[in-house]
């Protein structure tokens, strides 16, 4: 096996490990926040591993998996990551409805 396929191979092993844990986390519909502290990791490490970014230890994976109620073996089967954007959603836009249009915020004479 050439240093190419490894790499690739810890790439897409990553990034399995990654689309698993954020969607199991979803599931639940836990925050990051609280799946690491259910697995008594960091927040950072969560985000980390989240977005693919870190290696994820042997005791990092058993400690995820019992958090979440799943095996290591469902943490690692091969899934499809899509990179998350970073930070908060946009907040919808709302029509701003103007004073003059809706007589029950308009002020009394």
């Amino acid at each position: 096996m050439s240093g190419g396929d490894k790499a690739q191979r810890k790439a897409t092993l990553q990034e399995s490990i990654a689309a698993n844990t954020s969607r199991l986390r979803r599931l639940n519909s836990w925050s990051q926040a609280r799946l690491a502290e259910e697995a008594d990791i960091e927040l950072r490490q969560v985000q980390r591993i989240e977005y693919a970014e870190i290696d994820c230890g042997a005791f990092t994976l058993v400690s995820l998996a019992r958090a979440l109620g799943v095996s290591v073996a469902l943490l690692v089967r091969p899934s499809k990551f899509v990179r998350a954007q970073r930070g908060r959603p946009a907040q919808k836009r709302t029509e701003r409805v103007s004073t003059a249009a809706n007589p029950r915020r308009s002020k009394p004479h």
